[in-house]
């Protein structure tokens, strides 16, 4: 039970201490941004936080579930959800490319190319990274 509690505490820690940081960052940058590129700059953090819960697709939870229950082989387990996270991420990044072009531009205000695709791939691979933190 102290175990529990332990690492309940840490990980409640480092939540707490991560949505801090964000809180204290918003004075810097509305300090250096225009009202337009802060808005754009949130409209971007949206889609990333979409993005990844889209490209997750509940493998995480899953794979957690199954490799406790110890219903299949535990390296069996990791791979199968490592693929499915690749395969949904790949689909998933393929209808943004596609959809970058006037839709997401018209939609949050994107100009550029290059901030969008570092969108998706940060929220790839973060949907990725997730998979062995479970």
């Amino acid at each position: 039970m102290s175990r529990i509690i332990k690492q309940s505490a840490i990980f409640g820690i480092g939540n707490i201490i991560s949505r801090s940081i964000a809180i204290l960052l918003v004075p810097l940058y509305t300090r250096y941004m225009t009202v337009e590129e802060f808005g754009v700059f949130s409209a971007g953090l949206t889609l990333y936080a979409i993005l990844n819960i889209i490209m997750r697709g509940g493998a995480p939870s899953t794979m957690l579930k199954l490799y406790v229950e110890g219903q299949k082989s535990k390296g069996r387990v990791i791979f199968l959800a490592y693929l499915y996270v690749f395969i949904l991420t790949t689909i998933v990044g393929l209808i943004s490319f596609g959809l970058s072009g006037n839709a997401f531009r018209w939609l949050i205000g994107i100009e550029n190319g290059k901030t969008f695709i570092i969108i998706i791939l940060s929220a790839a691979a973060e949907a990725m990274i997730e998979i062995p933190l479970s």
